[in-house]
């Protein structure tokens, strides 16, 4: 039983402390960190904003597009609003229109079939006319610089891909302020990782890429990880891939917890199938630090430490009368189990809603990957939305 209780405890603490670490250290140590000079001449870029029944969130989403800091001669702007029921077509056809030639080239592609995002992504690509092509989810807001600084790393050819950051405003709530610290602490692992080998996992709100290099999603019928994909492919194909955390996206957090824990169920639910899909992904022979790091910041924190978790406090409980360490760590973990449940039930307070968010964020991962398992051969190329408070 002791070495139950010691993998568990070494699985959590090496996914949660110990790989960051080993980054940060990694990058103190042997870290690049690259600079580039304002370019004589800015690329041509496609922004592509996929968009399913978002309505409310188009007319903000314009407004900061026409915004951006960007040679308007070299932006265009593709709106793909495939399905949408809502009256999204219409609205931007009529604001393009009001828009005129003071603005970017822009196009809306729309269609009666709702077909899922990474469909409505790869179709943005395949009509794109710029050199570089930039994500963007409709309800995030981009500050001016924002394009700018996620282009300038092209200026290397070897780059193939750069990630910008996500920033969720944090307000008074477990989602709002537990997912904003939450992404700072992504930020920090992408910040060193990006260093030390290359950023694993774009973030879908804002990424660019450049559209010689966009690898194509193998076909499929059910949602996969479309931010994930591009950047472990391009990877794979010794392509640089780099994290830009002063190219930032503003996004609202979810409306409550609830919306919070079925947005990471329906994350989860995505990632048994692009494993699947991508067998290449654990060739360590051919890719060791691709497959490390995969290993280390994904494949362990969606599979290992939500059966660690359970297994840790139940191997606890039995030796905890071998030796005073196990009394203390039942202890620690009873006092971290009663803090998160506090958080859940409403108490406020960061020691309540980290432990909250953490139990959530996990029975997540195991309730998205049965979805997978129950929904595989019937499911759908898309999820459904989930509701979040405004900017």
């Amino acid at each position: 039983m002791e070495w139950i209780w010691y993998l568990s405890g070494f699985l959590i603490g090496y996914v949660y402390v110990g790989y960051p670490v080993l980054l940060w250290v990694w990058s103190l140590l042997f870290g690049r960190e690259s600079r580039w000079d304002i370019p004589s001449e800015w690329p041509t870029v496609s922004f592509i904003v996929p968009a399913y029944n978002e309505i409310d969130f188009l007319p903000t989403k314009l407004q900061n597009v026409l915004e951006l800091d960007y040679p308007v001669d070299k932006l265009e702007v593709i709106w793909v609003v495939e399905g949408s029921t809502d009256g999204s077509e219409a609205f931007l056809q009529e604001a393009i229109s009001k828009v005129g030639q003071g603005g970017p080239r822009m196009k809306v592609l729309g269609g009666p079939t709702r077909r899922g995002k990474s469909y409505a992504i790869e179709e943005g690509v395949s009509v794109a006319m710029g050199e570089i092509v930039v994500i963007s989810d409709a309800n995030t807001l981009l500050p001016p610089h924002t394009l700018k600084a996620l282009v300038l790393p092209f200026q290397d050819p070897a780059v193939g891909a750069v990630a910008g950051e996500k920033r969720v405003v944090s307000d008074d709530s477990l989602a709002g302020e537990s997912e904003s610290l939450y992404w700072r602490y992504e930020s920090f692992i992408k910040t060193h990782m990006s260093r030390v080998f290359g950023c694993i996992g774009t973030i879908g709100e804002l990424y660019a890429i450049r559209k010689s290099d966009y690898p194509p999603l193998r076909p499929h019928s059910y949602c996969m990880s479309e931010d994930l994909i591009p950047s472990m492919e391009l990877l794979r194909a010794a392509k640089k891939v780099v994290y830009v955390p002063h190219a930032y996206t503003l996004e609202a957090p979810s409306a409550n917890a609830r919306a919070e824990f079925k947005r990471k169920i329906r994350i989860a639910s995505c990632t048994p199938l692009t494993v699947r899909t991508y067998p290449e992904w654990f060739y360590f022979w051919r890719h060791p630090q691709l497959s490390f790091h995969f290993f280390s910041y994904k494949l362990l924190r969606w599979y290992a430490v939500p059966l660690a978790l359970p297994t840790f406090l139940i191997s606890n409980a039995i030796l905890i009368s071998e030796a005073p360490l196990f009394t203390i760590t039942m202890g620690l973990q009873a006092f971290f189990y009663f803090c998160g449940t506090l958080g859940l039930s409403g108490i406020k307070g960061k020691i309540f809603r980290l432990p909250a968010y953490f139990l959530l964020a996990n029975a997540a991962q195991i309730l998205g990957v049965i979805k997978y398992l129950r929904d595989r051969k019937h499911g759908k190329p898309f999820w459904e939305k989930i509701q979040r408070k405004t900017l």
